[in-house]
């Protein structure tokens, strides 16, 4: 049972002593080597409304201290395919930071992801959640759930060290392994950087394998459908719409792209990967604007 929380809302402390490697001030943040983020995103329970906003602004603040430039992996400036840009990001990112707590299905998809990649992570977790058996031999850093104050402080310093030593480990050492190789002569899974349908099949697949364990059961044959199309409300921006979906991912969800104006409203085009998933599609882009206009489909 989640203990009970305090009233505030964790808003970073000013005053927290700095680690000894963080950057010094005025340095350009975008020089830092990127620190990719996995952790749960939308509210679950038994997690109170905006537990995961806080946490997020903890993990941060420490990558930062750390002297590394926080980022979700499923972030990006450019517009594109969400799976692969999460694909790319955990193969990519030289460290990444992983919250299991509350064993979100897609933190631990893609927590396994980047342990077949071999690469460096460092694994956080709440005191409500067990170890998985799998993971169980990594070690995993403890926060508090209720996020109390001072434990937070404490996580941050521990969290920066652990990025650091981390992440010096595999620069000084090409031998370096995170996981697989302490298992014996397993060679970590890679990635290669190609256009057409080899990115295509792995993103296909990879849908399925969500849908799975998200309890949905076998996709059955997937395939790309005619796009869908729709009018955003008046006043609402693509970017705006895009971090909303994203917030609780449509598992059907291909591609999503801006594509144009009608009567003023921004026209957005949405790719699906079709396995009888339609009807839920609709309905959770209704949830987050009731107002929207499908212009087909």
């Amino acid at each position: 049972m989640l203990g009970r929380r305090a009233s505030w809302s964790y808003k970073g402390d000013a005053n927290v002593a700095k680690g000894p490697e963080e950057r010094p001030e005025g340095d350009n943040p975008s020089d830092r080597t990127v620190c990719g983020i996995v952790m749960p995103i939308a509210d679950f329970a038994p997690y109170p409304n905006n537990h995961w906003s806080d946490v997020i602004g903890i993990i941060e603040e420490a990558v930062r201290a750390a002297g590394f430039a926080p980022k979700l992996v499923s972030s990006e400036d450019a517009v594109g395919i969400i799976q692969q840009r999460i694909v790319q990001n955990l193969y990519e990112n030289e460290i990444v930071v992983v919250d299991v707590s509350g064993r979100n299905p897609n933190v631990m998809f893609e927590l396994g992801m980047r342990l077949a990649f071999d690469k460096p992570v460092v694994i956080i977790k709440d005191e409500l959640t067990p170890y998985s058996f799998d993971t169980s031999p990594i070690e995993h850093l403890s926060y508090r759930s209720d996020l109390h104050y001072q434990s937070v402080i404490s996580f941050k310093a521990n969290l920066a060290e652990k990025l650091r030593s981390t992440h010096d480990a595999s620069r000084v050492d090409p031998e370096h392994s995170t996981f697989l190789k302490h298992f014996g002569r397993i060679t970590p899974a890679t990635l290669e950087k190609r256009d057409g349908t080899e990115m295509g099949i792995v993103i296909e697949e990879l849908a399925s394998l969500r849908r799975e364990i998200r309890g949905r059961g076998p996709a059955g044959p997937s395939y790309t459908g005619p796009a869908l199309q729709i009018a955003l409300p008046p006043g609402v921006t693509y970017e705006e719409f895009t971090e909303r979906l994203l917030a609780e991912p449509i598992s059907t969800l291909k591609s999503l792209i801006p594509s144009g104006t009608m009567n003023g409203r921004v026209l957005v085009t949405i790719e699906l990967i079709l396995g009888g998933q339609v009807p839920s599609v609709y309905q959770r882009i209704k949830s987050i604007y009731p107002d929207i206009s499908f212009v087909n489909g």
